[in-house]
């Protein structure tokens, strides 16, 4: 779970006290359709509110969430790539994928002589897993989806 964020807004021109947005600290901010609002974190930087979700994800809390939304997520994330999907739709999950997140992740892990350790797991581009995703919405009923871009 992420406990601190560091974020520096961008909207708007820079304030008489440095800002770029012209907001003090603990001000709220529109932007599209979400309301953020940004307190002091420990280290220094903005903690934005947020809606905090645990996995598996309900129908419930996944209906009320909207455009812009800011959610922290706690829990197993299952990471897939077109690959993984590939694989999935051949011979099935190798577990339930019924509420859970899946992150299209593009991993750079090493390979120590016996386990793999990752040392990074970035978002990847999820259009290239757009003509998959339906097969597997409709066949594992995954909560949500998670990467980098859009899709459809």
């Amino acid at each position: 779970m992420l406990t601190a964020i560091r974020r520096r807004w961008r909207w708007g021109s820079t304030s008489s006290a440095g800002r770029r947005d012209g907001h003090r600290r603990g001000s709220r901010r529109t932007a599209r359709s979400a309301s953020w609002r940004c307190d002091m974190a420990e280290d220094g930087g903005y903690r934005p509110e947020g809606i905090r979700l645990g996995t598996p994800l309900s129908r419930d809390a996944v209906r009320r969430l909207r455009t812009g939304d800011l959610v922290y997520l706690t829990g197993t994330v299952v990471t897939m790539r077109d690959r993984a999907h590939l694989r999935t739709m051949e011979e099935g999950p190798p577990t339930d994928l019924e509420g859970v997140v899946v992150y299209h992740c593009g991993p750079l892990a090493r390979h120590d002589g016996r386990d793999w350790h990752v040392l990074a797991a970035g978002p990847t581009t999820s259009i290239r897993m757009e003509s998959l995703a339906p097969v597997l919405l409709r066949a594992h009923r995954p909560r949500a989806i998670v990467g980098k871009g859009g899709m459809g």
